[in-house]
């Protein structure tokens, strides 16, 4: 059996390597985050047959990435695989719709799931804002599909459930009543690695920012090892012509 750890935010895969520059050079940045790519990553290495585990600590985050990943569960699903998850502290928003994606959910006694509306940030005039509205609209009716295929609810329950205002939050017994999860866990001891929250810890210019700065740094350590590499090459230069000068000279040295 393969594990796969859905931790932290869920991320688009060009925004991964900028979470991961960001905690390892800034110490105050602490987000972890998963993102499809890793997740495919680990469906690769499975062998004909083998269960893949999927563990959650996840308040959510990218609808797209959260939707990409509860599909490639599901074609996993389809090409053999069991997969089974484990829904550790919290599986909200985007996390709970890859839960919903595996065939068996296991949630521990204390865990929790919440689903609500897509939700974005915009601007402009009244047209602007009826298009972005139609489009959450689809999105929810897209996203609800997760939550119809594994609970056997209709798409109306589901919408209504995800209208609300503050989401919709349910213990472990809810889930099961409900079959947003099939077992629940007691006694097992585990760790609370994250909680729900409204936005991502980074906004698109903050990645475009980061990752201009990744170049940056790319480029100079290139050319700083171009430059090494060309002094090396000066260096040894310099010293084959000052033998040959000493030689010249009836002067014998090793060096």
């Amino acid at each position: 059996m393969k594990t796969v750890d859905i931790r932290g935010e869920i991320v688009p895969n060009e925004w991964a390597g900028c979470y991961a520059y960001e905690k390892e050079t800034n110490p105050l940045f602490t987000a972890d985050c998963t993102c499809p790519a890793f997740v495919q990553d680990v469906i690769n290495t499975l062998e004909d047959g083998e269960e893949l585990q999927i563990i959650v600590n996840s308040g959510g985050g990218d609808v797209m990435s959260g939707s990409e990943i509860h599909s490639m569960l599901k074609n996993a699903s389809a090409a053999g695989h069991k997969t089974i998850c484990e829904i550790q502290s919290i599986a909200a928003s985007a996390a709970s719709m890859i839960a919903c994606a595996c065939d068996v959910v296991k949630m521990h006694s204390t865990a929790k799931l919440m689903i609500h509306c897509a939700s974005t940030s915009t601007g402009g005039n009244h047209r602007d804002m009826e298009r972005m509205a139609n489009i959450l609209s689809t999105v929810d009716k897209s996203i609800a599909q997760a939550y119809v295929e594994k609970t056997g609810a209709t798409e109306a329950q589901v919408l209504e459930w995800m209208n609300r205002e503050e989401g919709f939050w349910l213990d472990a017994n809810k889930c099961v009543e409900l079959h947003f999860a099939d077992e629940v866990i007691h006694n097992k001891k585990f760790v609370i690695t994250n909680s729900v929250c409204g936005d991502l810890s980074m906004t698109p210019e903050q990645v475009e920012k980061i990752k201009d700065k990744m170049e940056k740094e790319k480029l100079d350590a290139e050319a700083k090892e171009n430059a090494e590499q060309a002094a090396a090459i000066i260096a040894k230069v310099e010293k084959i012509k000052l033998k040959a000068k000493l030689t010249a000279m009836g002067v014998h040295m090793n060096f």
